[in-house]
């Protein structure tokens, strides 16, 4: 009878070698708790981040940012008053060591003046009159006296106009301005 057993076990043995694997004989997975930690971190790092974005965003756009100052065109600027006969007296009789203005701030009721005699910008700031950096890049000079203005510092200017935080110009020639700080006319030049 062992020879029987045997002969079968040998077939049992065979079979189940030739037979596929069905479902039953997947073994079962082992459940998934959560999430590793370090996704946790990563995306708790990430939030934050967006956040910080956030807050930096919206505090940037309750900030008032401040206006550039464009310098002024002619029709922009205001006129000058007309004076009464007190503060053209007043005017006359300049203040010790000051230079007396060649015209009222408007360049259209000045004469002509002789820019040969004027001092240049450096001369001015070693009077002691503070002047910030001025430079001359361009003048258009033309005939008609409504055509003519100069590039300085970058920005485009016509007589009657103030450059920007410094002086007035007063008069544009074509190779020089002449420019009015604190009442003392200079000339400045293309370098």
């Amino acid at each position: 009878m062992s020879f029987i057993l045997d002969a079968l076990r040998k077939s049992e043995s065979e079979r189940r070698r030739e037979a596929t694997p069905g479902i039953a004989h997947i073994p079962p997975a082992a459940p998934r708790n959560s999430a590793p930690p370090w996704v946790w971190i990563v995306m708790s790092a990430l939030a934050l981040g967006v956040l910080g974005l956030t807050v930096a965003w919206w505090r940037s756009t309750q900030i008032p940012t401040p206006a550039l100052e464009m310098p002024q065109t002619a029709a922009e600027q205001p006129r000058p008053r007309v004076p009464d006969d007190a503060s053209l007296e007043a005017r006359a009789a300049p203040a010790p060591g000051v230079a007396p203005p060649n015209a009222l701030d408007d360049p259209a009721t000045a004469e002509p003046r002789d820019t040969g005699s004027l001092p240049s910008a450096a001369e001015i700031r070693a009077a002691g009159i503070a002047l910030p950096e001025l430079r001359l890049q361009l003048i258009s000079y033309s005939e008609d006296e409504a055509q003519r203005f100069v590039f300085i510092n970058g920005f485009r200017y016509r007589p009657g106009q103030r450059v920007q935080n410094g002086p007035l110009l007063v008069s544009i020639a074509p190779d020089r301005v002449v420019l009015q700080q604190q009442g003392r006319d200079f000339v400045l030049t293309a370098e």
